[in-house]
């Protein structure tokens, strides 16, 4: 599904605000308005609530965890490390090189 096909075109959202003017008429920028703080208002509850049940702190410790525990990175240094082993070990010289250089 295309996300681009939910954003309303501006001629859409023109449609939509002559709509809003027909039927709230004047009342629109209250209504707005109303709409506005009743969402801050809900978004402060919810951080109040959060606070109080110590989600927050509980949200908080599982992001460190996750982020000090992701498999996906253990494996990445270990792949690292790895790699640089062998190449480490290639570059070393081997017993027959070992031999040439003395003579």
């Amino acid at each position: 599904m295309n996300t681009l096909a939910l954003i309303p075109h501006w001629t859409e959202l023109m449609v939509a605000l002559a709509i809003g003017l027909l039927l709230f008429g004047g009342k629109l920028p209250e209504i707005a308005k109303d709409l506005g703080r009743s969402f801050f208002k809900l978004k402060r509850t919810m951080n109040d609530i959060r606070k109080e049940t110590g989600l927050e702190d509980t949200i908080r410790d599982l992001k460190k965890d996750v982020e000090e525990n992701n498999p996906v990175d253990q494996f990445q240094r270990e792949v690292k490390q790895k790699v640089n082993d062998v190449v480490d070990a290639d570059f070393e010289p081997g017993p027959s090189e070992k031999s040439s250089d003395k003579d």
